[in-house]
């Protein structure tokens, strides 16, 4: 649009100019959005990504090719941003086939909530500073070749909710400072090379629903505590060298749906009335201890199971103590 001069020439109308202004004002903007700067708390996060991503030696799927200033961190796979403040809350890479160590630059993240870099092939030790990850409620490092200890910083993740470290080749104790984390309802260490004990202090952690401590190297005893976990539904401490007794305290946790002591090296005898004290068991396993006396006769009256196993080794006797009624569907008896 143009307006005529009184020397009869032609200029752009004001109002051309302004819309004009706008547009380009407009188009510098989506700019800024589309590719992520440099400065403040949004570069910050760009900065780590990018250093997580120097950190892959081995990327078959090309996974984070397209990870690069071409576009904002936040339209990067794998990546979910905030839509308010465009900070990263979430990092899934899991299943990728990734290999390399996990950069500690990811401990910047400061705002990340999940973090999955499960079943990939990252090695070397877990960074401790991935502690002051101090948003995060869900971290899934399993199915990966990770070394070292369990750094105790992890437990600076004051909120974390789930913790899995599974299937990796982590080795020594399990740190007592995880029972601090009283948001935790779910902890899955198995099939690591830990050792030590079942640390007194992890008793604390009284929001857990599910502890998966499965095939390690762990000694000692169950501690008492364990009858504060009372939200516990899974229960699976197999394939380890605890020893002692089934301590009475088990016995709180009403809210059982599987418990799994198979495979250590527990003896005495099975209180009389444990069949009363789970009336939501569906999975027993007892096998390969070192048991003895009779088979309490209350197993029966567990209504809910659906499988229970007490071979190898277990030395009780009097299976026919038991009143097996026709109302256990599904329910699968195995006896050496």
């Amino acid at each position: 649009m143009t307006e005529v001069t009184r020397a009869g020439s032609r200029r752009p109308s004001r109002l051309f100019v302004l819309t004009l202004g706008a547009l380009l004002v407009m188009s510098c903007g989506a700019g800024s959005v589309s590719r992520a700067t440099l400065g403040g708390e949004d570069g910050a996060d760009l900065r780590s990504l990018l250093d997580f991503k120097r950190a892959i030696t081995n990327d078959p799927r090309g996974a984070l090719s397209a990870w690069n200033v071409s576009a904002h961190f936040c339209l990067w796979n794998g990546v979910r941003c905030s839509g308010r403040t465009r900070r990263v809350v979430a990092l899934d890479l899991a299943g990728h086939g990734l290999s390399g160590q996990i950069a500690a630059s990811l401990g910047n993240l400061s705002s990340l909530a999940a973090l999955n870099l499960s079943t990939n092939g990252f090695s070397g030790p877990i960074p401790p500073h991935l502690g002051r990850l101090t948003e995060l409620r869900s971290l899934d490092l399993s199915y990966n070749t990770l070394q070292g200890s369990i750094p105790g910083a992890l437990t600076n993740c004051s909120i974390l909710r789930t913790l899995n470290l599974s299937r990796n080749f982590l080795v020594g104790r399990i740190p007592a400072e995880i029972g601090r984390l009283s948001n935790l309802t779910s902890l899955s260490l198995r099939f690591n090379n830990l050792t030590g004990i079942i640390q007194p202090e992890l008793c604390n952690a009284t929001s857990l629903k599910e502890l998966r401590l499965t095939y390690n190297n762990l000694g000692g005893s169950i501690p008492e505590g364990i009858g504060k976990l009372t939200e516990l539904r899974t229960l699976s401490l197999t394939v380890n060298r605890i020893s002692g007794g089934i301590p009475e305290s088990l016995f709180n946790l009403s809210l059982l749906q599987l418990l799994s002591l198979t495979g250590n090296r527990l003896h005495g005898q099975l209180p009389p009335a444990i069949g009363h004290a789970f009336p939501n068991l569906q999975f027993l396993d007892l096998a390969t201890n070192m048991f003895e006396g009779h088979v309490p006769a209350s197993l029966g009256n567990l209504s809910s199971i659906q499988e229970m196993d007490l071979e190898k080794k277990i030395g009780l006797e009097g299976k026919s103590e038991f009143h097996l009624a026709c109302f256990l569907t599904s329910f699968v008896w195995t006896w050496s």
